[in-house]
Formats: C-alpha cells, structure tokens, sequence
C-alpha cells in the first residue's frame, strides 16, 4: 500500500519497530477460519452505541438487544467496548531490547469464531520519532511480505483513534493458502507507544461484522 517513507536518522530504530510488530502480529493474531467450509454467510449486523455505565444494550432493527462490555486495562492503558457475545483473550507482554508490546483480542462468537479485533500497544524505552506516514507505510511494508495476493482497498493518514491522527489501511489477501481474508488495521501514536488496532475476518464474512468492529473501534480510549 505504498513506497517506504523514513529518515536515515531514524532508520535502526524504525527497521527494528517494523520487524517487532510484525512478529508479534503474526503470534499473537492467528489466521482464521481454517474450516472455512462450513462458515455462515448469513448476516449478523447490528447497530452499537456508546456507553457511559458499566455497561449498556443497543436495539437493533428487529428489536432485540445486545449487550455491550467495557475493558480497561490501565497496564495497557485503554478502554474499549465490546459485544457481549464476543471472547476477550488478553496476551502476555513481549519484549525485544527496548520495545515491549501487549495485547487484548476479542473474537467473534463461537463456534465459527470467523473475525477478531486486536489491540496492540507496542512501547519504547525511547521516543519513536515517527509519524502517520510512516507508520502507514511500515504496515504496508509489512504485511504485503506475509500476505499472499495483498491488494490494498484503502490508506490514508487522516483518521483518528482515540482523538489523535491516524492511519487506516484495509487491505485483503491470503495468509492461508486459497482462504481469502479482509483486514482493517488503525494506528496512532501517543508518547512512546504506538496502538494499533487490528479488524480481520474471512472476506465472506468482513461485512457482517464490521458494524461491530467499527464501534468498538470508535469507542476505543487511551488512559494515558
């Protein structure tokens, strides 16, 4: 999705980012759907609201309610909503010289568990010295080397996550081999830490949870 952008002066520090977080991508995000013969097309959208309480419910068109959750992990320092029917999984922290990242993911309901969002905060004992571009351009990097028939949908650098600038790249390919997947990764910067959110689904099932990954994307917050 792009050509590589960074400074000579910050070329060691940029190259060992983009090889840590890709690494930790690919652990700690397996691929999905490898039984993807019997996964439902069938849709599961539903609007999702913002919530102030411990936790809250949202009508949908035919009337039924879904339940949203709160998770705040102050050692990660976020906040994120998610749907009730949807599995929390927290990772454990992984270090790498002076880079340490963590994580929480949240999967689609089983048995077919076919989309999860994962947020990622990846820190430094030193400041990144990065911007939006950047970063964009380090997750195109990236992600065409362990993607399959990678074709980007969109990148742009004028977004916002949790009030700050930016970057949004959807992009599909296969990371199995013959299984197509979707994926919508969001980035910003906030002191030494760098939050990604990470949005992948089978490409049969992308649409129909992307409602739901939208609104946890919207409601996701920095705590510090």
């Amino acid at each position: 999705m792009l050509g590589r952008e960074k400074s000579r002066k910050n070329s060691r520090a940029y190259e060992a980012i983009l090889a840590f977080l890709g690494i930790f991508i690919l652990i700690l995000a397996p691929p999905l759907g490898v039984n993807s013969g019997i996964l439902s097309h069938h849709p599961r959208l539903f609007p999702l609201t913002s919530i102030g309480t411990a936790d809250a419910q949202t009508r949908s068109n035919n009337g039924s309610l879904t339940l949203l959750l709160p998770y705040q992990n102050p050692a990660y320092g976020i906040s994120i909503q998610y749907p009730f029917d949807w599995h929390k999984e927290e990772g454990g922290q992984t270090k790498a010289g002076n880079l340490s990242a963590l994580s929480v993911a949240f999967y689609s309901p089983p048995p077919l568990k076919s989309a999860f969002l994962k947020v990622i905060e990846l820190n430094s004992t030193q400041p990144l010295n990065d911007t939006i571009p950047q970063l964009l351009t380090a997750a195109i990097s990236r992600d065409m080397h362990v993607t399959r028939g990678f074709q980007i949908i969109q990148a742009s650098t004028n977004g916002t996550l949790a009030s700050k600038p930016a970057y949004t790249l959807v992009f599909t390919g296969e990371i199995i081999k013959n299984i197509r997947y979707q994926t919508m990764e969001v980035g910003t910067l906030s002191g030494n830490s760098k939050y990604t959110i990470i949005y992948e689904a089978l490409s049969s099932d992308y649409l129909t949870y992307l409602p739901a990954a939208q609104k946890m994307i919207d409601s996701f917050r920095l705590l510090k």
